[in-house]
């Protein structure tokens, strides 16, 4: 990211908000309660399309820097998720990088958007639109294509692409720049925009309640060809119209201050993003019924609080520094992170 006088704190803030949907949205699959299914389904309309448009919002391309905290982190977490499936949770998986495992699959489309950083800065300012309909594009065309699926996350990298291109190009863009800067004035268009963005996010919010029951979680990952989950590019459009809604609303309402804990939190949501599949997979498996003592919203919220700041707090950054961040040779400042 950039130095501390130049940071975007309302990105931070925004993330901290994420990665507390990421656990949440993770939660609700583990401990199920009255509504998960639903909050679930919010979740995902929207939680991993924001995060690609803040990374690619802060990306650079830095060959250097996208091998030691990019490449690094991917091969070292793949090799333990898969190690720790095999000799804790008694599970047969293959030892390959080829095909992330779960969440990490993220992290190999991360790679991937940094590497295409040449390519799309090739693309003038003028026609930036008309590369991100071409995306959207192939966004959309890439689900008739039965053969694709989680090989090297393909499918997902090219679904998610246009929000990491879109947030690129917003970076770049006067829109920005007004974002970046402390928004203390109440203008009348930025009331208006806050009003129509958020019309426009409690309009799908109430969308997606009321057709819960037909509509399959599943179709938000873009993980799977139309074919093979049952629905088609209309679906997919849609929801990528309501991801960009809930995109542009949180940036015009969140505030671009540092906030006590939660800017924190979201300045280190790498360790929070690649940690908490393990203590989410002990809890799937291990000997315990964890919905003993977690069968509620409350507790959910809890527990999600707790993984968020225990695994964003110094102490486990420092112990995962070594496994996150390319060790030897000259040290990273801050990772293309998550």
């Amino acid at each position: 990211m950039h130095n501390q006088t130049n940071r975007l704190y309302s990105a931070d803030n925004i993330k901290a908000f994420l990665i507390c949907c990421v656990v949440l949205g993770h939660l609700c699959e583990v401990l199920p309660f009255q509504g998960s299914s639903y909050l679930y389904l919010l979740i995902y309309s929207f939680h991993m399309p924001a995060f690609s448009f803040l990374t690619g919002m802060m990306a650079t391309y830095h060959p250097g820097k996208i091998a030691r905290n990019l490449v690094y982190p991917y091969l070292v977490f793949q090799l333990l998720y898969l190690v720790f499936c095999n000799q804790l949770l008694d599970q047969q998986k293959d030892i390959q990088f080829t095909k992330p495992y779960w969440l990490m699959w993220y992290l190999m489309a991360t790679i991937i958007w940094h590497l295409a950083i040449p390519f799309l800065e090739l693309v003038r300012p003028g026609r930036r639109w008309l590369a991100l309909a071409a995306m959207m594009a192939l966004s959309l065309a890439i689900g008739y294509d039965e053969s694709i699926s989680y090989y090297l996350s393909l499918s997902r990298i090219l679904v998610m692409l246009p929000f990491f291109a879109a947030g690129f190009y917003f970076r770049r863009s006067a829109g920005y720049e007004k974002l970046a800067e402390t928004l203390p004035q109440k203008s009348s268009r930025k009331r208006t925009a806050k009003l129509l963005l958020g019309t426009g996010a409690l309009a799908a919010a109430v969308l997606l309640y009321l057709f819960r029951h037909d509509l399959r979680a599943s179709w938000l990952y873009g993980s799977y060809p139309y074919e093979k989950l049952q629905y088609g590019a209309a679906v997919r459009g849609l929801s990528m119209v309501i991801a960009f809604i809930f995109i542009f609303l949180f940036l015009a309402i969140f505030p671009n201050r540092p906030l006590p804990l939660i800017t924190r939190v979201g300045q280190h949501t790498m360790p929070v993003y690649l940690a908490h599949g393990f203590i989410l997979r002990i809890l799937q498996n291990g000997d315990f019924s964890i919905k003993d003592w977690a069968d509620s919203r409350l507790e959910v919220l809890l527990l999600t609080a707790a993984m968020v700041l225990l695994l964003s707090s110094r102490p486990v950054r420092k112990l995962l520094a070594p496994l996150m961040h390319y060790p030897f040779g000259k040290a990273p400042a801050h990772a293309a992170s998550h």
